[in-house]
C-alpha cells in the first residue's frame, strides 16, 4: 500500500517565488501526513501558461532555480513530482521533476503539445523524444512510475499513445501532471477518458488538475484517481 497525495493548487504565472512556497507549504503537509508519493500540477512552478515568457532565458533558469530550492524540503521516505520548464540544448521542455532526499532522481517531459483552440504550445515547447517509466524506491516498496503530461493523455487524434506505451513499458502507476481549463461538463469528459484508459492498461492511474484563474483560462481541479479496475478511489 503508497500513500498517494494530489497536490491541487492555483499557482500564479510568472510568481515563481510565491509559486514555490505554495510548493513548500504542501510538501510540509505531505511529511506530516506520512504520504509516500506527491503529485503536482502541470508547470506548477511558472503557473500555465506563462506563453512567451518561455523566450526568456532568465525566466527558465529562475524557474530552475526555484525548484533547486525546494529540493532540500524533500525528505527520503516521500518522492514528489513537480511540474516545470527546462532548457536542455537550447530547447525548452515542459517537464516534470521526480524528487526524492532532497535531490532530483529523473525527470520526464511532455511528448503531446496542444497546438489548438487556447493552446499554442509548439510555438514554446519541443516534444520529449522518449518516456519510459521510472524506476522508484519509497521506504523499501519498489515499482516502475509512468510520468504524463496533461495532453499526453489526450491522444484521441495522435498515433502517439503514452498511456499506453508507459503500462506496456512496465509502468505499475501512471500519474498525469495537468492544467486541463474547465469547459462545461468537462470534469466528466476527463473522468470517462481515464476510465477508457485504465481499461485497457489495467494500472491505476491518477491526474493533479491545477485550480483557479490564470489570464483567460479557468482550471477547475477535479483531481482524481483511479484504480486497476477503472474504479474512482480518490476525487
Amino acid at each position: 500500500m503508497l500513500k498517494i497525495g494530489l497536490a491541487q493548487l492555483n499557482p500564479v504565472i510568472g510568481d515563481i517565488d510565491g509559486n514555490c512556497a505554495k510548493i513548500h507549504d504542501f510538501i510540509r503537509d505531505a511529511v506530516s501526513r506520512d504520504v509516500e508519493l506527491l503529485v503536482f500540477p502541470e508547470l506548477t512552478v511558472t503557473g500555465y501558461l506563462p506563453q512567451d515568457l518561455l523566450f526568456s532565458k532568465q525566466f527558465i533558469d529562475d524557474n530552475v532555480k526555484g525548484l533547486q530550492q525546494i529540493l532540500p524540503h524533500v525528505p527520503q521516505n516521500l518522492i514528489t513530482v513537480i511540474g516545470f520548464a527546462e532548457r536542455v540544448s537550447g530547447k525548452v521542455y515542459n517537464g516534470a521533476a521526480l524528487i526524492q532526499g532532497g535531490k532530483i532522481i529523473d525527470k520526464r517531459y511532455k511528448t503531446l503539445l496542444p497546438n489548438y483552440d487556447v493552446f499554442d504550445e509548439k510555438r514554446y515547447f519541443h516534444s520529449a523524444e522518449s518516456n519510459l517509466p521510472v524506476p522508484v524506491t519509497i521506504n523499501g516498496k519498489s515499482f516502475f512510475l509512468g510520468v504524463e503530461i496533461c495532453e499526453d493523455l489526450w491522444d484521441a487524434d495522435s498515433d502517439i499513445k503514452i498511456t499506453e506505451q508507459l503500462a506496456n513499458d512496465g509502468a505499475e502507476l501512471i500519474v498525469n501532471l495537468s492544467a486541463s481549463p474547465f469547459e462545461y461538463n468537462k470534469r466528466d469528459v476527463r473522468r470517462e477518458l481515464m476510465i477508457g484508459k485504465v481499461k485497457k492498461i489495467k494500472k491505476p492511474f491518477l491526474l493533479v488538475n491545477q485550480s483557479g484563474g490564470q489570464d483567460e483560462f479557468v482550471f477547475d481541479g477535479n483531481s482524481m484517481m483511479l484504480d486497476a479496475s477503472g474504479n474512482v478511489i480518490a476525487w
